[in-house]
């Protein structure tokens, strides 16, 4: 291990202490024609650091006007968030899946399902979350 990977370990763990927020994972598998259900063969996740962000969801607000007057055609655009959540792999004995659950330890009742995963290039996924009670 060179001396940039150590640094990039030390960040990482640096990175969640200061703003991460503890989860529990709950691995999900859906059988075909079936209804979501615990994934036997991933254990839950407890004490998991998540660093959770919420952004402007993409959207697309109305084209740019011509040299200072008012934009043709312009229209409002839906105003809505989107939950995200970076996760450091190297916490998880497995992959994350699409489907899986999040639960927030300060959130209780809540939950929240990956919809979409996208890994940084780095150590870490950056997750798209749908709230769901």
């Amino acid at each position: 291990m060179n001396v940039f990977e150590k640094h990039e370990i030390r960040m990482a763990l640096a990175h969640d202490r200061v703003f991460g927020t503890v989860c529990t994972l709950q691995p999900m598998t859906t059988p075909v024609n079936g209804e979501p259900m615990s994934d036997p063969d991933r254990p839950l996740a407890a004490g998991l650091v998540a660093v959770w962000d919420i952004q402007d969801a993409r959207v697309n607000a109305g084209d740019n006007g011509v040299g200072g007057s008012r934009p043709s055609g312009f229209r409002l655009g839906h105003a809505a968030q989107e939950v995200f959540a970076s996760i450091r792999r190297g916490q998880l004995p497995y992959d994350l899946m699409k489907g899986d659950r999040l639960l927030r330890a300060d959130r209780p009742g809540k939950i929240w399902i990956i919809a979409e995963i996208m890994p940084d290039g780095g150590a870490r996924d950056r997750v798209r979350l749908n709230e769901v009670a």
